[in-house]
């Protein structure tokens, strides 16, 4: 291998090393999620980063070993697009608010057939037609048209398939962040914020993709471009692998008293399921044992405590202080946040110390929390 081969292949190691560590610290961690839901959502994100190392492979096998680029053209074609449904699967999987969600295998059957026709198509094509199609940058045979257009479409089903799957997974997580304010209290775990910022990268790598297709062959070798594109998908793999680690998401799992978070009660629901009672045993619980004070608070440790589920939990928080679950718990961390700057005792410590003896998971929640408090308090106004 020469050294200018080098030079071309090596953006493209990067991510692909990326992927290799980022699916082995997964794998590490796989056995240590709470509950099945979790534990298979990180599979998915494994078999994610699976499938993008064959993808840089696959690269690397087009610029330097064009033969073998060849031989594996059909499985290729698939990973090309496969990738993006066990992406768009993972998201699945972390957005699922009921058990009764079910991910369609169909999904997988349009990738499939595609890779099923160019591999059985290919045994009817002379074996140089084939390595000629790489070599030349994808020109196309004049004796074979139909087999070199679908021979070169990767790129372009790439594309495809990249768009459809990265917004079913936006309208997942907006789906998702309506549903999960009234199942948990932590502002940073619920936001997703990575997960948007992950996707909008998707979406932005799609000119480097579209690439393939305008540049030649010298510019798709090309240092410069090749390093963008590596860093692009780097950035959305150790930004993944991260938050998986800090465990910087909720799973919405099922209980047994119900199977699935019910949207919020309607206005004409809500007086025959305020009961004051339960309203009292709620405000002495959250007085008392003071629940809020832990992060990660969920509303199913508070049905239980008071003996419920959290179907008729959130609808009597909902209907008795006209806001969700997170907004009713965070609202009590800034009141405990404002009793813990007042006491004498507290004086040494600093408002970061403050804010997580209050309750809040970290310094950028509580941010969020304040600021819409005082804009809802200046609507009020």
């Amino acid at each position: 291998m020469t050294e200018q081969e080098v030079l071309n292949i090596l953006p493209f190691i990067f991510p692909l090393y990326t992927a290799l560590i980022s699916g082995l610290l997964l794998q590490r961690l796989c056995n240590k999620g709470e509950s099945q839901l979790e534990k298979r959502s990180i599979q998915m994100a494994i078999w994610a980063y699976i499938s993008a190392i064959f993808a840089w492979l696959s690269i690397v096998f087009y610029i330097v070993i064009p033969q073998l680029f060849v031989v594996f053209n059909a499985p290729v074609m698939w990973i090309f697009m496969g990738y993006n449904i066990l992406y768009y699967r993972f998201v699945f999987d972390l957005t699922k608010t009921h058990e009764s969600e079910k991910f369609s295998i169909l999904h997988f059957a349009i990738p499939t057939l595609i890779a099923l026709v160019l591999f059985v198509w290919s045994f009817f094509i002379p074996f140089d037609v084939q390595l000629q199609l790489v070599e030349s940058r994808g020109e196309p045979s004049r004796d074979y048209p139909y087999y070199s257009a679908l021979f070169t479409s990767k790129p372009l089903l790439f594309v495809l398939f990249h768009v459809v799957y990265t917004v079913f997974c936006l309208l997942r997580v907006i789906r998702f962040r309506r549903v999960v304010v009234n199942y948990s209290a932590d502002e940073e775990r619920t936001s997703l914020r990575w997960l948007y910022q992950i996707l909008f990268v998707m979406l932005g790598s799609l000119p480097a993709a579209l690439g393939f297709m305008l540049l030649t062959k010298q510019q798709l070798t090309s240092f410069p471009i090749n390093i963008f594109l590596a860093l692009v998908f780097m950035f959305k793999d150790v930004m993944l692998v991260h938050n998986i680690l800090l465990d910087n998401f909720v799973v919405i799992s099922s209980d047994t008293s119900e199977k699935e978070i019910q949207t919020p009660p309607t206005d004409r629901e809500l007086p025959e399921q305020i009961n004051r009672e339960d309203v009292h045993r709620l405000e002495i619980y959250m007085s008392n044992n003071r629940p809020y004070l832990n992060p990660k608070l969920k509303i199913t440790e508070i049905a239980q405590a008071l003996n419920t589920n959290r179907s008729s939990l959130s609808a009597l928080i909902n209907g008795t202080y006209g806001m969700n679950f997170c907004r009713f718990v965070n609202r009590y961390r800034l009141d405990e946040l404002d009793r813990l700057k007042s006491h004498p005792n507290n004086t040494s410590l600093s408002e970061l110390e403050l804010v997580a003896k209050a309750g809040f998971s970290d310094w950028r929640g509580y941010q969020r929390v304040k600021s819409r408090e005082e804009e809802f308090n200046l609507k009020q106004q």
